[in-house]
């Protein structure tokens, strides 16, 4: 079914910007659109990723594990001569490393995987520590969806400074804290100081979240 840009909420600038080929702005695209655009550009990679063979990358690519940095160990075509011995990679609008090579942009955590482990990831790829250009193999792990939410730093505009903690002046315990898990927010209660809603938060993501829980990231 066809929709028209008035129907998808991008009005005339969002048409103009397919039409033009341009991306949109970051500031112009919602959480979740973004999240989706990645989904279906990880689906395609790996797709493209899964017919090269390991051995093939390696001829080009070499990851050291420890530091978690891909260099070029030959050049895959003229303008990479130079670049032999060099680190690999740039970052996208993302915030991840991302690897041209075979024509393909590649995101280097999930290249590390596929580098370690000989196959390419079906399932999403996180960060332990939360730093999308740390990858260090120690610093990877499998996981979901809701798992990378629950590993997620807290949001920009958090005043409070603890993840799950915000603030209700209308109350006589102004710090609240929520968390969500299995589909569900759940309260965890009011309270005086956000340090107190900050533990209250801390202890339910151990809970709820085990080794995926962010506490005050």
């Amino acid at each position: 079914r066809l929709e028209s840009s008035t129907q998808r909420g991008d009005g005339k600038a969002g048409l103009q910007n397919r039409l033009s080929g341009t991306k949109p702005s970051n500031d112009r695209l919602s959480v979740v659109r973004r999240h989706a655009m990645r989904r279906r550009a990880t689906r395609q990679e790996g797709l493209t990723m899964g017919l090269i063979e390991i051995e093939k990358i390696k001829s080009y690519l070499d990851y050291n594990p420890t530091t978690g940095v891909f260099c070029w160990i030959r050049a895959s075509g003229r303008r990479m001569a130079k670049s032999v011995g060099v680190q690999a990679g740039s970052i996208d609008t993302y915030g991840y490393l991302q690897i041209r090579l075979f024509r393909q942009q590649m995101l280097a955590h999930r290249l590390a995987w596929y580098y370690m482990m000989g196959i390419w990831p079906e399932h999403e790829i996180d960060h332990k520590d939360g730093n999308t250009i740390n990858n260090k193999w120690e610093n990877l792990r499998a996981s979901n969806r809701p798992q990378q939410m629950q590993n997620a730093r807290r949001r920009h505009d958090n005043k409070s400074g603890f993840k799950g903690v915000y603030e209700d002046r209308r109350l006589e315990r102004p710090w609240c804290a929520n968390i969500s898990a299995n589909g569900r927010r759940i309260a965890l209660g009011r309270y005086y100081t956000p340090e107190e809603a900050g533990e209250a938060y801390a202890k339910a993501a151990l809970l709820y979240h085990g080794e995926f829980a962010c506490l005050h990231r």
